[in-house]
Formats: C-alpha cells, structure tokens, sequence
C-alpha cells in the first residue's frame, strides 16, 4: 500500500516547524529545499491547492535535480452553464430580499394537492434560448403516485410523424421515476416541506411534474442537444416574484435525447431530482424550521449539488441496469486529463464544463467509496449543512472517534474535508483493486443501491496522440492549479533525495506518494 507523506515534515531540513510556509510568508517566492526520501518504489509529488483561488503554474514550484540510490533512467512522461447561472440569481435574490426583512417574514403551513390526469391541457415555462422562457402548450400523458409526466405538443412533429416519441415512452420515464422514488428520497431526503415563506414560496406539490420538451429548441440535432435535462429553482416561487415560474415542483428533460435512448434520459431523472430534493432539504426547510435564520438563507455550490447529484446516478446504476456510459463514469477521461482544474471552478469560463462535472464527480466518487457509501452520501445530503461542512459534520457522524493531525497546525483533528480532499489527490497513483484511497473499491449493496470499484486507468487516442490516463507529470512540470486543483509529478524510481524548488504560497501544499 503506498503511504501519503506531507513534504514538510519528511527531513530535518525543514525544522521540524508545522507549516512550511510559515518560515517565509505568504508571498509567491521559492526557496530550494532537499527532500530526503530513500526508497526504492516509485515517488510521486502531489502540488495541492487547497484554496479558492487559481495559483498560477509558474507559483507553484518544481523539481530540479533527483538523486537516485540505484541507476534509473525512467521517468513518465504522460503527457450547462447557462441553468446553473440562472439558479445562482434566483439564490442571490432569495438572500438579498429576506436579509432586508427577515423580521416580518411570513411563514405559512400548505400543501397543494395535484389532481392532473392524462389529456389534461396545461402551459408550462420552458427554457427554449438563454435568458428566454417560452410558455409552451403541453399535455399529460402520464400519472403515477408520485409524478405527472407532461409532454410538449410539439414533440409529436419535432422529429417527422415517423419519429415522433410514443406514449409508451412517457410511461417508460414514469415508471422508472417511481421505481426510484421512494429509494432515492431515504438517501437525498424527501422533497416534501409542509412550512414555506409565503411571501415568496409557494405550497408543496403532493406530486413531482416532468415537462418533456425540446430544451433550448435545439432537437432537429437529435441526440446532439446540448442540454439533456435541467431543474430551476423558480419554479418554487410565486409568479408574482419570478414571472416565469410554473409554480409547483418541476424538473425538466430534453424530447431530443429521449427521442435518441432512453437510458440517457432514466438517469437524468435521478439526478435532476437530486437538484431539487437539495433545494428543499437545504434551502427551504431550514428557513423555516429556525435551524438557520431567515436573514440568513443557504445555499449549496455548483460543486456541491453536483457532486451529490452525479454520486446519486453513480449509486443507481446498478438498480437501473445502466452500463457505464450511462453514467457519470463515462466522463472520467477528463478527469484523467485535467484533474488540476479542480472542482470549484464552475463559474470560469475558461474551464470546459465537462472537466468540471468529471472533477467534480471524481470527488463525490472518491469520497463514497472510501468514506462509508450509502450512508455518507445521506449524511451529507441530509444534514442542517452545505458545501464542505456538509462533508465534515457527515464525515465525523460516520466516524465519530476518527482523528488526523493537521500538518499545517500540528493540531490533532476529528477527520473533516480537508482531510479527505488530501487523500483524494492519491487516487491518481492508487489505480490497482482494493487500494486504500482510491476509486477501484466497492462498498457493497443494500436495497439495490452501491458502489462499484472504478479503474481509472484507460488508453485513449486524442488529436493524434496516444495517452495512459490519469496523467502523471515530468518532475519540473509547472500546471496552473484551480480551487481545489492538484498535480501529480513523477520524481523517479529508488529515489535517495531530490530537490525542490518549493513556493512559500500559504496555500499551497506539498505531498509525497511512495
């Protein structure tokens, strides 16, 4: 089993002090230290950053000569943005409109039974071009205890009468949401909320609504459309706060996908559904049960909702009978190519949105399989707490006795996401089956529900070149790194010592894997 070792503390050159950093400052400086290593494995160097900020490439320090104990020359030389936006405004408006009057906020007790049966007539708000909602006329064409699917009339032409998508198909979608249902809702938590501040929200819906639609109107594609489903957080409030609300709980999925394979379009509706279920489990219920203030509503990040969402469809593919393209596993390429962008940077341009959902998969994958499966991933959903308290209180409900020392503060701390964001950077190197710290361990099943091991190794072909992911890089590589980013660089084989061209960024740390 190969050990994680923080750089800092492997020599006596370093002081012994707690933090590396610490003996220099904060600014962007490097100061060349020798590591002493003596091993005869493979060493690695693993440049985590641990922050909300990007630090540059040329920051982030380098190799620059290697001392073997042996002679070996080897060395690897591996060489849907627009929704999330449009959430992120209905939250700022929610924060900015209560923090002004949180002192006479009203909350009320509803529930809205929905009595929709097939053939009922009903227009729906449909996002058919950025920052452009259309009401679109649909029709019922299925009902279960638990959802009503609603199809656009136009999906019947959308395609030539030929290709039109059938009515067994909507109840194929009905169907499979019901089988999850009530699985999905003991783990995420139940989209169920009786309290709600009536002067923006309003009444839970007894069922959840499914609109089928040619999403952003780009179906005569087919199967190429950009968005396969979405969920938006208006539709909780009243149309006299947002004009495009429909008003009850709705989640959306694309005609032109579905029209494509079905199976694309069942895990959707998991993780669509996860999306809304975390709207209601951590906005809207703690407002209104006094856990948290309504001045002072929460929120969950991209990478938090997402990372639930896709680990939800990770959980459920075995209970669907999905292969692998069908989930988020078919993304890790891009894991293994870009795991330096970290999974924090949703919101930058400059970081292709499939990176960002690989990444931010990765983690939650990591997370579930070597952190208590099914049952982390509840925690975490279901607790009074977003983001990365969510990890950390779901983590130490799991392990309440579990404890690490913290080397930047030689604290002796209960595990939390710190700890577990460290020993995600070793999945990279422990690639082999039933490795501690890494994606190809399985956790079991209960009730249809786990996690199987994940290889990440694979060969692909791109623009030419040949590649084995996960990359590792040469030893002076210099990678820009994005929040939560790291690299991994291979130092060598028998290493007695080398040299590090160390960065004294506080926020930025060194590790080794041997």
């Amino acid at each position: 089993m190969k050990r994680f070792i923080f750089i800092l503390f492997i020599s006596l050159l370093f002081c012994g002090c707690s933090f590396f950093s610490s003996l220099f400052g904060s600014k962007d400086e490097e100061v060349e230290k020798t590591v002493k290593v003596n091993s005869n494995g493979d060493v690695y160097l693993v440049k985590l950053n641990n922050s909300n900020k990007i630090i540059k490439g040329n920051n982030t320090g380098y190799v620059t000569s290697v001392s073997r104990s042996a002679v070996d020359d080897s060395e690897f030389y591996n060489t849907d943005s627009f929704v999330r936006d449009l959430n992120k405004k209905v939250n700022d408006f929610l924060i900015q409109q209560t923090s002004s009057r949180a002192a006479d906020l009203a909350i009320k007790d509803d529930f809205n039974v929905l009595t929709d049966n097939i053939g009922d007539e009903h227009d729906f708000y449909v996002l058919v071009a950025e920052n452009t909602f259309q009401s679109v006329p649909c029709v019922c064409k299925y009902v279960t205890d638990h959802c009503i699917i609603y199809a656009d009339k136009a999906n019947s032409t959308l395609f030539g009468i030929e290709n039109c998508i059938p009515d067994s198909v909507y109840k194929a979608i009905g169907d499979s949401f019901e089988s999850c249902y009530e699985k999905e809702i003991n783990i995420i938590g139940s989209p169920i909320y009786k309290s709600y501040l009536s002067d923006y929200c309003v009444p839970c819906t007894s069922k959840i609504t499914i609109v089928v639609s040619d999403l952003f109107r780009d179906g005569k594609q087919k199967g190429n459309s950009g968005t396969i489903g979405y969920n938006y957080s208006g539709d909780f409030f009243k149309k006299s706060v947002m004009e495009n609300s429909n008003q009850r709980e709705v989640f959306y999925l694309d005609a032109a996908f579905l029209a494509e394979d079905n199976n694309i379009i069942f895990t959707t509706s998991v993780h669509e559904f996860n999306h809304l279920i975390n709207f209601v489990i951590k906005t809207i219920n703690p407002m209104t049960t006094k856990k948290i203030s309504p001045n002072k509503v929460q929120t969950c990040d991209t990478w938090f909702t997402e990372m639930l969402s896709m680990t939800t469809e990770d959980m459920f593919q075995s209970c669907l009978k999905l292969d692998d393209m069908y989930s988020p596993k078919s993304r890790l390429a891009y894991f293994g190519f870009g795991y330096y962008y970290g999974f924090k940077s949703w919101e930058n341009k400059n970081v292709e949105p499939l990176i960002s959902y690989a990444n931010t998969y990765a983690f939650g994958a990591f997370l579930a399989r070597n952190f208590g499966g099914v049952e982390l991933i509840k925690q975490i959903a279901q607790n009074d707490y977003v983001n990365e308290q969510a990890i950390t209180k779901a983590l130490q409900t799991i392990y309440p006795n579990e404890t690490y020392t913290d080397e930047k503060t030689q604290e002796t701390k209960p595990i939390d996401y710190t700890y577990a964001l460290r020993k995600f950077t070793m999945c990279i190197v422990n690639t082999g089956a039933d490795n501690s710290f890494s994606l190809n361990r399985g956790t079991g099943f209960k009730n249809g529900l786990g996690f199987t091991p994940i290889n990440l190794v694979m060969d692909i072909t791109y623009d030419g070149s040949n590649y084995t992911l996960p990359l590792t890089f040469k030893k002076d590589a210099k990678l820009d790194l994005y929040p939560s980013g790291f690299s991994v660089h291979y130092i060598g084989t028998n290493i007695k010592s080398f040299k590090l061209n160390a960065s004294t960024n506080e926020e930025l740390e060194y590790y080794l894997i041997q």
